[in-house]
């Protein structure tokens, strides 16, 4: 963790805190930093992860990705790939996918800087069991209040399946599953390869067009140097 915050210092990031403990529920070591365009992360080393409960198969099971908007992806790209040695998976004509360097196979990104006049968190997506979860996990959603505003629908990049939500706080909320899985031998692909006929938003082609709700709550949530503020 120390070497992380160094080398995200020495590409122009600032260190808002060195590793230290984290008091709040989860536990383990937190380094917080903010990156080129002003946005925060927080890595955390050796925390506790919840037991999964088989009798709640339409709940999350961890973290699929963030999603934050950038006024510059080819800056913040940059610093990404060099501060914390991020790959580039695929490039579309909105949003870059990025992953975490890994021996073997892992998720096709971790996060995804998408081309915005802001650069505000865009949306948080939680990895479900399966299909049939996040469709389930849609329902209940819905009946807690927070009816689907994307999807369902399955991605291009990624190839992942999705309902979006408003959530709590007006945080955008993504549940998905079947995440592609690739190996540092993949390929990544630009723009000419990632289009929709006319009319289509996902793959299935099913999927209507984001509600606005979305779109706004899409740029509401900013970083103001130390936390998350609602604009």
């Amino acid at each position: 963790m120390p070497i992380l915050a160094a080398r995200a210092q020495s590409h122009g990031g600032v260190v808002l805190r060195w590793p230290a403990p984290v008091e709040e529920l989860g536990a383990g070591q937190a380094t917080i930093i903010q990156d080129t365009q002003g946005r925060i992360i927080r890595f955390i080393a050796d925390d506790l992860r919840h037991t999964d409960r088989e009798d709640r198969p339409d709940h999350p099971i961890r973290l699929a990705h963030a999603v934050r908007n950038s006024g510059n992806v080819a800056v913040a790209l940059s610093f990404y790939e060099q501060a914390f040695d991020f790959r580039l998976s695929d490039r579309t004509g909105i949003m870059a996918f990025i992953r975490i360097a890994c021996e073997g196979w892992g998720d096709h990104h971790s996060i995804a800087l998408a081309d915005a006049d802001n650069d505000c968190l865009n949306h948080i997506a939680f990895v479900m069991p399966t299909v049939e979860a996040v469709m389930r996990g849609g329902g209940r959603m819905k009946d807690a209040g927070y009816p689907i505003e994307w999807g369902p629908g399955r991605h291009g990049p990624g190839d992942n399946a999705f309902n979006y939500f408003v959530g709590p706080a007006d945080f955008v909320i993504e549940y998905t599953a079947e995440v592609e899985q690739i190996s540092e031998s993949y390929i990544a692909r630009g723009p000419a390869d990632w289009k929709w006929p006319t009319g289509r938003v996902d793959q299935w082609g099913i999927s209507q067009l984001p509600s606005a709700r979305l779109r706004r709550a899409q740029r509401a949530i900013v970083f103001d140097g130390q936390y998350l503020e609602y604009r």
